[in-house]
């Protein structure tokens, strides 16, 4: 099975360690709990951020 998820984001996304990091107060739990889901089933997870120009 394979689940994609694009989400928009304005600015620069922060990676550690291959994941994104948020510096906001109660945000990143999505991407934890994706992580730790993967692991259990012996899956993987992938995340990439880049750049979208709009005309």
């Amino acid at each position: 099975m394979l689940i994609f998820i694009e989400n928009s984001f304005t600015g620069k996304a922060e990676m550690e360690n291959g994941l994104p990091q948020s510096r906001s107060e109660g945000h990143g739990f999505g991407i934890k709990s994706m992580t730790m889901i993967a692991e259990e089933y012996n899956g993987y997870c992938s995340f990439e951020a880049r750049a979208r120009y709009l005309p």
